[in-house]
């Protein structure tokens, strides 16, 4: 605040007096606002870390409740009425202050008279105190609140703040840009291991020895696909020598991809979805001294190879030394297995060409299994062999059981689609549909566990689906979801029990293993009870699915308590010596296994067969009452016979008995359909049209329109004798047996059932479809068109 010199001291004085309280407030101001800061950063921090604390994987959540909390408390702490202070504001303050006195302290030509100075200085000056130890009491009681915040913010920090800070960093650094480091754990020849930053727009030249382990990391943008890495010859080259797939790996919460290899030749590495087609690192690799060998698979490499065909493979060696011995080393499931192929005594062998066969049945013990499969050649060097090493192949292996699993999969994909077809009442299918279907037909050829019947239906399938393709139709859709749905049932049922009785064959080898004190039953245990987690969860599925599972007394113990697991580990704990101990109670435990599954197939049979009772009374139901709505539905026909002949006096004397029929027919009719949707969907479609037609009849009769409505009835009459048709194929097709799954089934059993032979066969002599259509096709006119029209009526009715 500028003074001017003319002014007195007194004046002057005043003015001071005001520029300190402005100084005060303007600091209490700045406190204040830097205290509510401060509480809020604290708060957010501990949020913030707590939540990373809990949710490791998640820390840009974590940032981000932290932002949202240091913004709430911020918003709802802070009073935005406050203004920065100014001499104006203070001024107005003391006049507020001090109401009764005359002198108006704005007046500042009055400052320099002695009624003023004497009115308002000392009024200042006790304000002034007042307003310093209030300021001091406020800003002790701030800091005194802030102090269990600061030892709870200290506390939350010891926990957990470190971890926090590092991750948010590298999260925050991460979505800044994204980059790729490569370092040489092995094979370099600088001291340094640091990693190096990899440009998009320039090659890193690495020199490597031939021995050599290389990692390489990226840290790709938010929901970005796998990356692979390639390893070229030449950099222009579009052949790839290498390409490998890197690992996805969780640090701090953030997604990182990381891969490990050596490189056995120069050659230039690039990431496709980093750089492009540009190069990354030029590899250059000392030469070796030691042998090389490379691995060619004969075969095109498949999705799945089947694990009991063999597998045939060209490996090439050369050396500089003599070559000693030749192998392949099979990794499956972290064990390895070698596989001895030359042994070579002579000291004049340095180059060697063979093809071999691998059978990988003997090596994999899972249906879907990954086999990496090498070459190593040793050479005869003194004092110490060289080893070379091939790169691997990477087969996916699939046994028989595996491959029909695999089968019964594609089948349900094929449900699915054909049931979304069915839920939008659309009689096309998906596209990919047909593919689907005749992959399901090639690899039912290829797996034991379909029998010829099983192929002949699963052929059909693919028929029934190429014609729907050529004239789509929904009723045929409808046919193909329940057939397939039928068939996967089946397939369900004698899988699970098939599979229930593979314990008893497992604990038969399992128990000569220990007879002959066996140390390999230990391996065989293991296995076993991996066999029993597994059923135990399918036990579970197959109670959940039973109307009343309560009624099995022993499944809460079985299943819940894992009965048969627990037990098998138990006897498992035996050591070999106690083999007469661990016989026995190998053999109670097959016995109440027996038990065990006998009552739960049973169960299952008994409520499958009330729910095809309870399927077959109801469509029997439903049949009758579509033969009731039909001979209603003739009564409407009769009352509207010959309305193009007969007058219009006379039809409207019979209409208002057709029309409660129709009325009835139609109310009848809405009822029945719900039913037989749940039923047969076929049918229900059917009805549905009839009920449309009988609507139509009502119509035109209102409208007095007879001839049409006579029309619609009848068409009404046509309909509900196909939905009546329909039902009954139903009740035949219900009336079936399926295959049963027992001790007995052997796969190509045939149950007595499937062929219905009527001795006393008639036709219909009511309708003859074929003889109407081609009736109604017929090209007649005059009288004979009159004739032909009566004869069709009379034949629908």
């Amino acid at each position: 605040m500028a003074i001017h010199k003319n002014e007195p001291k007194n004046v002057e004085f005043l003015k001071s007096l005001i520029s300190k309280m402005v100084r005060i407030q303007r600091i209490y101001f700045i406190v204040t606002v830097f205290l509510n800061v401060l509480r809020s950063t604290l708060c957010a921090l501990c949020v913030s870390i707590l939540w990373s604390k809990f949710a490791p994987e998640h820390t840009l959540s974590a940032l981000f409740i932290g932002i949202l909390t240091f913004t709430l408390l911020l918003l709802f702490t802070i009073d935005w009425k406050m203004k920065i202070p100014v001499e104006k504001s203070v001024l107005l303050a003391l006049d507020i202050k001090f109401p009764g006195i005359r002198t108006s302290i704005y007046d500042r030509s009055k400052w320099d008279t002695d009624d003023f100075q004497e009115v308002w200085t000392q009024r200042i000056q006790d304000v002034l105190k007042e307003l310093r130890k209030k300021e001091q009491k406020r800003n002790v009681r701030y800091l005194f609140a802030l102090i269990p915040l600061f030892l709870i913010s200290a506390l939350v920090w010891s926990w957990n703040g470190s971890y926090f800070f590092d991750s948010a960093k590298t999260v925050l650094k991460s979505y800044m840009h994204r980059d790729a480091k490569i370092r040489i754990l092995q094979g370099s020849f600088e001291d340094s291991k640091e990693p190096k930053i990899l440009n998009s727009h320039s090659v890193l030249t690495l020199s490597l020895s031939p021995v050599n382990l290389v990692e390489l990391e990226y840290s790709p943008l938010d929901n970005e696909e796998v990356p692979t890495i390639e390893l070229k010859k030449n950099a222009e080259d579009a052949t790839v020598l290498q390409s490998f797939q890197m690992v996805e790996s969780k640090q701090l919460g953030l997604s990182k991809f990381v891969i490990q290899f050596s490189v056995a030749e120069a050659s230039f590495l690039s990431i496709p979805q980093f750089s492009g087609k540009n190069s990354l690192v030029h590899f250059l690799v000392q030469e070796s001294a030691n042998p090389k060998v490379t691995l060619q698979s004969l075969h095109p490499l498949q999705e799945n190879w089947e694990d009991d065909k063999p597998f045939d493979v060209f490996i090439t060696a050369q050396s500089k030394n003599p070559l000693k011995s030749l192998s392949l080393l099979i990794d499956v499931h972290g064990h390895r297995f070698r596989e001895s192929i030359y042994t070579i005594t002579g000291t004049d062998t340095f180059t060697l060409q063979t093809q071999q066969s691998i059978s990988l049945e003997k090596y994999v013990d899972q249906d879907f299994e990954t086999v990496e499969v090498r070459a190593e050649v040793l050479d005869q060097s003194q004092p110490t062999p060289l080893i070379g090493y091939s790169a691997p192949l990477i087969i996916h292996s699939i046994s028989s059981y595996g491959q029909y699993r695999k089968t019964l999969e594609t089948l349900r994909n094929v449900k699915e689609n054909i049931d979304a077809a069915i839920v939008k009442s659309s009689p096309k299918l998906a596209p990919e549909t047909s593919t689907l279907m005749e992959n399901v037909v090639k690899e039912a050829e290829r797996s034991p566990f379909f029998d010829s019947t099983d192929r002949v239906r699963i052929h059909n399938f693919n028929e029934a689906i190429k014609t729907n393709a050529k004239q789509a139709n929904l009723n045929s859709v409808y046919q193909i979801s329940q057939n397939l749905g039928n068939f996967l049932l089946e397939h369900e049922m004698l899988d699970d029990r098939e599979r229930d009785r593979d314990f008893f064959v497992a604990a038969r080898g399992l128990s000569q293993l220990i007879e002959n004190k066996d140390a390999s039953a230990k391996f065989a245990e293991e296995k076993i009870h991996s066999f029993l987690q597994d059923r135990e969860k399918r036990w579970k599925l197959r109670l959940g699915r039973l109307a009343h599972p309560e009624k099995l007394k022993r499944a809460h113990n079985i299943v819940k308590e894992q009965y048969f697991s627990r037990n098998f580990e138990k006897m498992s704990r035996n050591d070999l010596s106690k083999k007469n101990e661990t016989l026995r109670s190998l053999s109670e435990l097959v016995s109440s296994y027996r038990q065990w599954i006998n009552e739960l197939e049973t169960a299952e049979d008994k409520e499958r067969e009330e729910r095809d009772q309870e399927r077959k009374n109801g469509l029997m139901s439903a049949r009758d009452e579509l033969k009731a709505l039909q001979r209603r539905q003739l009564e409407v026909s009769k009352q509207l016979h010959n309305s193009d002949v007969r007058s219009k006096e006379d039809l409207k004397k019979d209409w208002p008995i057709a029309r409660m029929h129709q009325n009835s027919n139609i109310q009848d009719a809405k009822k029945l359909e719900e039913k037989l949707n749940a039923l047969t969907p076929r049918s229900a479609e059917r009805l549905s049209a009839a009920i449309e037609s009988m609507t139509l009849t009502l119509q035109n009769g209102e409208g007095e329109e007879f001839a049409q409505a006579e029309s619609f009835a009848d068409l009404a009459s046509r309909l509900l004798h196909q939905a009546s048709k329909m039902t009954e194929e139903e009740q035949k097709n219900n009336r079936r047996s399926r295959r049963g799954g027992s001790d007995k089934y052997y796969g190509q059993a045939i149950v007595g059932g499937d062929v219905d032979i009527e001795h006393e066969y008639r036709v219909d002599p009511h309708y003859r479809e074929e003889v109407l259509d081609e009736v109604i096709k017929s090209d007649y006119e005059g009288d004979n068109r009159t004739i032909l029209e009566n004869f069709l009526k009379r034949i629908i009715r």
